[in-house]
């Protein structure tokens, strides 16, 4: 045997690297990183694997337009146990929603349930609600495309009991035009159910893994809103956030199509100075002067720390008397010296005023302060001195507190919050239409009261971050410390507990703001951010020496990949060959993967290419670390649930009839489709009218979309002795693989077509489909020369792939 030199193993897992690194040598990654990586993902240990399919669950909702209801009937009781229609009416049209309520009884409660009228047939509009003495508004829906066309709706109740029904407006819709790009909210109830929630013009649409649950019609939330919605969830509601939107909640009662809309239940707003006309209390105090025995009596006061001269009790001559034999006229005398001498007083003007108030007791007398005028509408200190005897006293009391009635910072005119977090048990609004650098600090545990004026350590609070710009806080992030990213910068404030009396002291870390709709996330000890301009990646780390936030940008290796991002989340990895990921979606509609191998130093990011030309318009995580997706496909816009272990897009299930025909699929527009069929791959096939054949029996099949994986290497060029690169062009001939759990394998070198690898061998089964390759696959006699040489693994067919590591033999 002749030895033969080739490179050593590559790991390949440092994910896709920008072309313009063709060559860069020095750098450490260069050979366990590839030029593509498309529909492969890093694997951390060493490799790379195939990423998942998505299973589809149906269209995304379309723009609301509402019905017309004719000759409606209503009949609220009372009622008698048992069942009634309660209400009716004509309609024309195919329904969609139907919204009603608020909805209660005086007695017992009543389970509800719409119907319509579709031919001679009356046809149940999703689930039944019940009502009860506490009136709440619902939404009868069907799944999203798959309104029916009716000439009638009606509403029965089954009451338990004698009572009257109360029912507010009804309202039936119908979907139509072009659906525009949903939002993506999660919910995890007590109970563990995950829902995700998609959000759309007027409607939010509810689905777990079960598929879609309800609906809950939302008008006030229009077109325009959607891509600047902001959300909050927890246990069973969903706070809905934009600038030019009154907070609403949605909220669940236990069944996943009861969803009930209202306004969040803001308890006390922040009342802040917005530049308005606004009314105004006086500010007023008394000095009582007591004494013993006959002293005279000078007077020293302080207003807000400045103090006046001491003024004595005088006659009209201003010679000093006692204060006890001092007369109407001389006490009079004596309040107006000393107004002049406090008007002289910084900040004081012409609306401060001091008067006697006689008492009629030669040991006692009063003087009362009042800061009107200009001065109103504000809150003095005042403390007065005797100083010239300790036989007499002056004590100062506040007897009313001036205020200013300013305005809420939230209103139908000031707007609403655009987004909130928590924060140390806090709710924190941000992204305020009137105070855009601002936090408004709920109180602790109480999420809805942001009374300002209360002077307890867990009071609410309103915080400005002090910068030389106007600033819009987007985001906030509790780490170590609490984080706001705006639209220019990311601060921090350095204090480890927020309380209501201690001021937030905010520090800027990073002069690179955030991206709007976009989130900070944790990985591994680090904190990520998209930039303001959506094309870099940044993280944060907390430095103990210097004590700050270090910034870094972490995508520069893949800046041809991240570009245009709008959207992003984490999905905790659920196998042990996953690291896990940081999903990220561009404007484009390319979906990108960042992984996250930190004691390798390495960022591995790649593509998940969606089939057929797709788009991906929207992406989320829900609780069981799942990812959701609404994709474009063609005209349509369909949402649909990312799955490791599957191989196609936009995939349904199906049973095939005795000669291998599936029917009931929906439209896959013409394109090639692909199916496993008892675990063998059938295709490409070709869909019409819902149905395809599989020219066999089979138990069971999926039908979906596929798109072949790509990974390739980086450019192989030759390097002389004195580190010098000769691009001439070369030859990869030889590549050898070791492969895991593998059932579909190609490969192409030097610019050419894929040569598919057979992996099936004398002793696998001709009866069952081929079990998983686990081997050394060796392929040699690749052909082509070609400057900055490359090979590429891919396949022909959808199947399993896992590389765990490459190495090449080649001629430079």
């Amino acid at each position: 045997m002749v030895a033969r030199p080739a490179s050593p193993f590559r790991s390949g897992n440092a994910g896709e690297m920008s072309p313009d690194l063709s060559g860069r040598l020095d750098i450490k990654q260069y050979y366990s990183a590839g030029l593509r990586y498309k529909g492969l993902q890093p694997v951390p240990q060493s490799g790379f694997q195939l990423m998942g399919g998505t299973w589809n669950y149906g269209k995304a909702r379309k723009p609301l337009t509402a019905l017309v209801v004719t000759g409606p009937v209503l009949n609220l009781g009372p009622h008698a146990a048992g069942t009634q229609t309660v209400w009716s009416g004509n309609i024309t049209g195919a329904v969609s929603l139907i919204h009603f309520g608020p909805v209660s009884v005086n007695a017992g409660t009543a389970a509800l349930q719409w119907q319509v009228l579709v031919g001679a047939t009356w046809v149940n509009a999703g689930g039944a609600f019940t009502a009860s003495t506490d009136p709440h508004a619902w939404t009868a829906a069907f799944a999203p495309g798959l309104g029916r066309n009716a000439v009638q709706a009606r509403l029965n109740a089954t009451f338990s009991a004698l009572a009257t029904l109360t029912l507010g407006a009804v309202t039936v819709l119908a979907e139509s035009g072009v659906a525009a790009d949903p939002r993506f909210r999660e919910l995890t109830d007590d109970t563990g159910r995950a829902f995700a929630a998609f959000f759309c013009a007027g409607c939010a649409d509810f689905y777990t893994h079960d598929g879609w649950q309800g609906a809950s019609y939302i008008a006030d939330v229009t077109a325009p809103m959607l891509p600047d919605l902001g959300f909050y969830g927890e246990a069973d509601t969903i706070g809905v956030f934009h600038g030019s939107l009154q907070t609403l909640r949605l909220r669940n009662f236990g069944l996943g199509h009861e969803w009930t809309p209202d306004l969040w239940p803001y308890e006390t707003l922040p009342k802040v100075d917005l530049g308005g006309v606004y009314a105004k209390t006086d500010d007023v105090w008394e000095i009582n002067l007591r004494w013993t025995g006959a002293p005279e009596l000078f007077l020293l006061v302080t207003i807000n720390g400045e103090s006046s001269a001491a003024i004595p009790v005088t006659d009209l001559l201003d010679v000093p008397i006692a204060a006890s034999s001092a007369t109407l006229a001389q006490w009079n005398y004596f309040a107006a010296k000393l107004q002049t001498a406090l008007r002289l007083l910084p900040g004081m003007s012409a609306g401060f005023t001091l008067v006697y108030v006689p008492t009629g007791t030669t040991t006692f007398q009063r003087l009362v302060l009042t800061f009107s005028g200009d001065l109103a509408g504000s809150e003095y200190q005042v403390t007065g001195l005797v100083s010239n005897t300790a036989e007499a006293s002056a004590l100062a009391v506040h007897t009313s507190v001036g205020k200013t009635a300013y305005e809420p910072l939230f209103s139908a005119l000031r707007g609403w919050p655009g987004a909130s977090a928590i924060a140390q048990d806090r709710l924190a609004y941000h992204r305020l239409p009137m105070k855009t650098g601002a936090l408004a600090l709920s109180q602790t545990a109480e999420y809805f009261n942001i009374d300002i004026e209360s002077k307890a350590d867990s009071a609410a609070r309103l915080d400005n971050i002090r910068s030389i710009t106007t600033e819009t806080v987007l985001h906030v992030k509790e780490s170590a410390y609490l984080i706001a990213f705006t639209n220019k910068a990311v601060y921090y404030a350095f204090n480890r507990v927020l309380t209501r009396n201690e001021p937030l002291n905010f520090l800027r870390s990073s002069e690179i703001g955030i991206r709007p709709n976009t989130m900070a996330v944790e990985l591994e000890g680090l904190v990520y951010y998209v930039s303001n301009n959506g094309e870099q990646l940044m993280s944060l780390l907390y430095d103990d020496i210097s004590k700050n936030y270090n910034a870094d940008a972490k995508s520069l290796l893949a800046s041809h990949l991240f570009s245009g991002v709008k959207r992003n989340g984490v999905q905790i990895s659920g196998r042990d060959n996953d690291a896990n990921r940081h999903w990220c979606l561009r404007e484009d509609g390319r979906l990108i993967a960042h992984q996250v191998i930190r004691n390798q130093e390495i960022n591995g990011i790649c593509e998940w290419p969606c089939a057929d030309g797709g788009q991906v318009r929207e992406t989320g995580i829900d609780g069981n670390e799942r990812l959701w997706m609404a994709v474009r496909r063609g005209a349509d816009m369909f949402i649909e649930l990312y799955d490791d272990d599957l191989l196609l897009q936009g995939a349904v299930r199906g049973t095939p009839d005795l000669a291998g025909r599936v029917s009931g699929l929906p439209s896959f527009g013409g394109a090639p489709v692909w199916a496993e069929a008892d675990g063998f791959i059938i295709g490409p096939l070709s869909e019409t009218a819902g149905s395809v054949d599989l020219d066999g029996a089979f138990a069971s099949a999926v039908i979906g979309r596929w798109n072949a994986p790509v990974f390739e290497c980086m450019p192989h060029v030759f390097v002389t002795q004195g580190d010098e690169i000769i691009q001439r062009p070369g030859r990869i001939h030889t590549v050898r693989l070791h492969i895991v759990d593998t059932t579909s394998l190609a490969i192409a070198a030097n610019g050419g077509e894929p040569r598919d690898i057979v992996l099936l061998d004398a002793l696998d089964p001709v009866d069952a489909p081929m079990p998983g390759k686990t081997m050394l696959v060796e392929v040699t006699g690749l052909e082509g020369f070609k400057v900055d040489t490359t090979f590429t693994i891919t396949q022909t067919k959808p199947g399993r792939l896992r590389v765990k590591d490459y190495a090449t033999e080649e001629k430079l």
